[in-house]
């Protein structure tokens, strides 16, 4: 993008539109003038590359929460004896109008 918009701002420049050359201003940013310019970054990525690595330093947090903004439910660790029959009872006293057995 950036060479393409270049050479046609340059020959429409060139060949007769004299406010035009102040347009060679206005033009895309090579990767490295915008890669100078930032300070800090997140690098949002499912698969990180190596250029992200290096410019994290080795520092890499995993999300936790889900994209769509929903929470995780709430999750209840029973004992083992008797789970079935307290499954059971957990289906007949939620009483929200759901049919159950």
């Amino acid at each position: 993008m950036y060479n393409g918009d270049g050479m046609r701002k340059k020959n429409i420049g060139k060949y007769g539109f004299p406010r035009l050359p102040s347009a060679l201003d206005n033009r895309p940013m090579t990767f490295e003038e915008w890669e100078s310019m930032i300070k800090q970054a997140v690098f949002v990525s499912a698969t990180p590359s190596v250029y992200e690595f290096e410019k994290s330093e080795g520092v890499v947090v995993e999300q936790i929460i889900r994209p769509t903004g929903l929470l995780d439910p709430e999750i209840q660790v029973g004992d083992l004896l008797n789970q079935i029959n307290d499954l059971i009872n957990e289906v007949r006293t939620s009483k929200r109008g759901e049919r159950y057995w």
